[in-house]
């Protein structure tokens, strides 16, 4: 879907308001917890997102773990795109690193301090929208790694 074209003095509605001026965003306002090896949707850093549309999202994840953290996302079926990320990867070092949206990320803990990772990209769903979000959870272990208060997951609707 191509973004409308505007006139001078034109009026917008608020649908068009709605739609193209105000991006999805989901945030943590409390830690999530998890002592687990198996990922799973974030209950806070999640959007819908619609369906033939293309968005481009930035995220920025505050996390403590005194192993690493693994990631990727949940995303609506047959979407396409990729990001970088920003952040310590697991066995390598810090750095900046790119992916596909379902790749599983490893983000080093750090010896329990706490750590961050940022994400920018686009994304393009299919004939159907649906959630986007952040799963996570302990990478080695598993020991207690927690999504922190300020976490917080945007998408931006471009086309």
């Amino acid at each position: 879907m191509a973004p409308p074209t505007y006139s001078n003095g034109q009026i917008l509605n608020a649908s068009d308001c709605n739609l193209w001026f105000t991006p999805e965003a989901a945030y943590k306002t409390s830690v999530t917890v998890r002592n687990t090896l198996t990922k799973s949707i974030d209950p806070d850093l999640q959007i819908t997102l619609a369906a033939s549309s293309i968005y481009q999202v930035t995220a920025a994840v505050i996390y403590t773990s005194a192993n690493a953290m693994a990631f990727t996302w949940t995303v609506p079926a047959s979407s396409t795109g990729g990001y970088v990320t920003s952040h310590n990867l697991s066995g390598t070092g810090a750095g900046t690193w790119g992916f596909v949206w379902g790749a599983t990320v490893s983000a080093a803990g750090l010896g329990g301090s706490v750590n961050g990772v940022q994400v920018h990209g686009m994304i393009q769903t299919a004939g159907s929208g649906g959630t986007f979000g952040f799963s996570w959870a302990s990478d080695t272990g598993p020991v207690n790694c927690t999504l922190g208060v300020g976490s917080v997951l945007t998408a931006r609707q471009v086309g």
